[in-house]
């Protein structure tokens, strides 16, 4: 069989429904779901619209031929669709499905000529995939790889039917216009849909695959229940910033926090109160810390903050603040308002000092004699900076937190 005009679209037709179900099938093992689903419809319905041109091949002002360009018309609306979820954007159906609606109505109504047919639908196909170029590049700046490609592909994709108003009567001169299927008009969009489909299919793929491993990266480096990072994204980020304090000659400080009598919130007022006290915290700690500083949620009610160009008494008076406001922060209880405190052990390193596992240490043997000397106090390598509660700034009053915030009632 040669490659002629009905042979390549018809392996088109082949090729589409083989990705789209592809598509579909890998949707239910992706987060990204939303996205691929359509974007398998797409190619779907782009077999069926194939499929329609197919079944009238002598005249382009038959039904079939319109309802084909129709179902063209949902197809790259529910492209377009597709690159908007995979953003994470809304995507706005009622639009998307009135370019069909339009179509036909012209068809049927005014009747326009072969040549008007074709500028009209080319135009509209093309302004479709240059929304769903434009989407893909510039609508989420998150790093994922394949935007540029699949973007690429769609510009292309989208040139190829601008350009047919052009092409068709260079390659058929006379009239009328492309009358028949097997025409090399035809040929052309059999091969170009085959480039498309290998090239957008598999893009959507990596793209896809690539946004599931970023957010898989992400998950094992945050809390869950603070949303901040966890012990390994603080060693792994903390090896790294301390390495640029040392190529810089800065010196970072490391600041431990550990709420004190943990345990007795959880048994007297239950673990829910308890995950809400550690989101507070959190919340506190993050409000009060440097943008540069990174904090994390270490164990269970421990807490750890790496501060770069930070010196001893600058993260003393840091640790201070955060110690004395969240004395003075309470939160709602099932047995009344629940107060704690925290306690707070530091230690700061030069360069060339032995690497975060020993900050981590002498600012650990600090917090346990903070601990050890009745807790709700700061110390840091040099002496005891707060030597017991009571005396605190007067202008920090108590305050209640609403249960609700965190997800409640």
């Amino acid at each position: 069989m040669g490659f002629d005009a009905l042979t390549l679209l018809t392996i088109s037709v082949i090729a589409l429904v083989s990705m789209g179900g592809l598509l579909v099938i890998l949707s239910f093992n992706e987060r990204e779901s939303i996205a691929l689903r359509c974007w398998g419809a797409t190619f779907l319905l782009g077999a069926g619209g194939i499929a329609l041109l197919l079944s009238s091949p002598t005249d382009y002002k038959t039904l079939p031929r319109e309802l084909a360009s129709a179902v063209f018309l949902v197809a790259y609306g529910t492209l377009f669709a597709g690159c908007c979820l995979f953003n994470r954007r809304r995507a706005y159906w009622p639009p998307i499905g009135l370019a069909p609606v339009l179509w036909l109505a012209l068809c049927w109504t005014v009747d326009p000529s072969v040549p008007a047919r074709v500028g009209v639908i080319s135009g509209m196909m093309a302004s479709f995939c240059m929304a769903c170029a434009a989407e893909l590049r510039f609508g989420d700046r998150s790093a994922v790889r394949g935007r540029t490609g699949a973007a690429v592909v769609l510009v292309v994709h989208g040139l190829v039917y601008l350009s047919r108003s052009v092409l068709q009567p260079l390659l058929m001169p006379g009239a009328p216009w492309i009358q028949k299927a097997a025409s090399p008009w035809g040929a052309i969009l059999g091969a170009e849909t085959l480039a498309f489909v290998f090239f957008f299919g598999f893009l959507t793929i990596a793209m896809t695959r690539e946004r599931t491993a970023q957010r898989l990266r992400k998950a094992s480096l945050e809390d869950v229940l603070t949303g901040i990072g966890n012990r390994r994204a603080l060693i792994q980020s903390g090896r790294a910033l301390l390495e640029r304090c040392d190529a810089s000659g800065h010196k970072i400080a490391c600041i431990l926090f550990d709420l004190d009598h943990f345990k007795t919130v959880n048994d007297t007022h239950g673990h829910d109160a308890g995950d809400r006290l550690l989101v507070r915290f959190a919340t506190l700690a993050v409000e009060s810390l440097p943008l540069n500083c990174l904090f994390c949620r270490i164990g269970g009610e421990e807490f750890a903050a790496l501060l770069p160009e930070t010196d001893g008494a600058e993260a003393s008076a840091l640790a201070e603040t955060i110690r004395a406001r969240f004395e003075h922060c309470a939160i709602a209880g099932r047995n009344g308002p629940i107060a704690a405190t925290v306690s707070a052990g530091i230690s700061v390193t030069a360069p060339l000092d032995a690497g975060i596992e020993a900050l981590l240490s002498r600012a650990d043997i600090n917090l346990y004699s903070a601990k050890a000397r009745g807790r709700n106090r700061v110390e840091d390598d040099r002496a005891l900076v707060t030597e017991a509660a009571g005396a605190q700034p007067a202008t920090l009053a108590p305050m209640i937190i609403d249960p609700r915030m965190f997800g409640e009632g």
